[in-house]
């Protein structure tokens, strides 16, 4: 894809990232997250997006925020993943959207496809 992507702001062990989604529904606050799953035979994360929603800075993966960006947004999502890969060299790493139409955006981003409802990076 190589287009432009949002600053990311990375934890200090690199399992989570935070930027702001800027589009013609404002600012909005997404979190990466890269959670361990599975540590034998491999190191398998799982990739979670998710929207800061409310004063509540509640973390809701099931929010459509439809800010007009979704191609920054899985960019950004993607060079998450660079950094994440430059210090956990060997991890692998699953993405499973909650829906199907998550799912088909994530694989048109270039993932690789492992099942009905995964995409493995």
């Amino acid at each position: 894809m190589n287009s432009e992507h949002y600053p990311l702001r990375a934890s200090d062990d690199y399992l989570s990232y935070s930027f702001l989604s800027l589009g013609h529904r404002g600012p909005i606050l997404k979190v990466i997250t890269f959670d361990p799953i599975e540590a034998e035979p491999h190191q398998v994360f799982n990739l979670s997006l998710a929207d800061t929603v409310n004063a509540t800075k509640q973390i809701r993966d099931d929010v459509i925020s439809d800010n007009g960006d979704k191609n920054k947004i899985i960019e950004t999502v993607a060079e998450s993943i660079n950094i994440f890969s430059g210090h956990y060299f060997k991890a692998y790493i699953l993405i499973r959207g909650n829906s199907s139409s998550r799912n088909r955006m994530y694989q048109n981003g270039h993932c690789e496809s492992v099942g009905k409802d995964s995409i493995a990076v």
